[in-house]
């Protein structure tokens, strides 16, 4: 068994100690990380998931994840690298904030409209704050979901906001998915 430590860790940092170690590692080794913090252990067990690595977790004090590679190794399904929107504040552009804030609701709604739907969200920075049950754009973001778009929100962001338990729409991620995602894709930054 091979032990990696990654206690003090935050958001990359023990996703991406994992990853190195698991593409180096035979398909039979079991891999066991420990973490310190709720956050690192899901972002820990969303890479291992994707991956179709076989694991368990239990807390000890810290969070333990086991991870086993198996024969049966498969990708999670690649995100089209178009159509890729990252919205890191919660209101548009710079200048009057009350302004800003209407032009960013009119903007979410007019993606509703589009024929052609982005594949993606991103929210971070206060960008999370559209996520949450007060958001203006919360019913926006609602029907963008349930017509297929996949709406990330940063992890880090939220837990800084102090807003995790107040997410009503989307998926909670962290900064390796975003990295990965946003990687070689044509993204629009709002």
């Amino acid at each position: 068994m091979i032990k990696l430590n990654c206690v003090g860790d935050v958001c990359p940092m023990p996703v991406i100690k994992a990853k190195k170690i698991l593409e180096t590692i035979d398909s039979k080794e079991t891999l066991k990380i420990e973490v310190d913090n709720i956050e690192a252990k899901e972002n820990i067990i969303k890479y291992i998931k994707s991956k179709g690595y076989e694991y368990k977790h239990y807390e000890k004090g810290n969070y333990f994840i086991e991870v086993v590679k198996s024969g049966n190794i498969f990708e999670k399904e690649e995100i089209k690298k178009e159509g890729i929107i990252v919205i890191s504040s919660d209101e548009m552009g710079e200048g009057n904030r009350e302004l800003g804030v209407a032009l960013l609701k009119s903007y979410v709604y007019t993606l509703t409209e589009l024929e052609k739907k982005p594949s993606v969200i991103i929210l971070y920075n206060s960008g999370v704050k559209l996520s949450v049950k007060s958001s203006k754009s919360i019913e926006d973001l609602k029907m963008l979901e349930d017509n297929g778009v996949k709406i990330l929100i940063c992890g880090a962001c939220l837990n800084f906001y102090n807003i995790l338990e107040e997410v009503e729409v989307g998926e909670v991620t962290n900064m390796y998915e975003i990295a990965t995602i946003t990687n070689n894709a044509k993204v629009f930054k709002v």
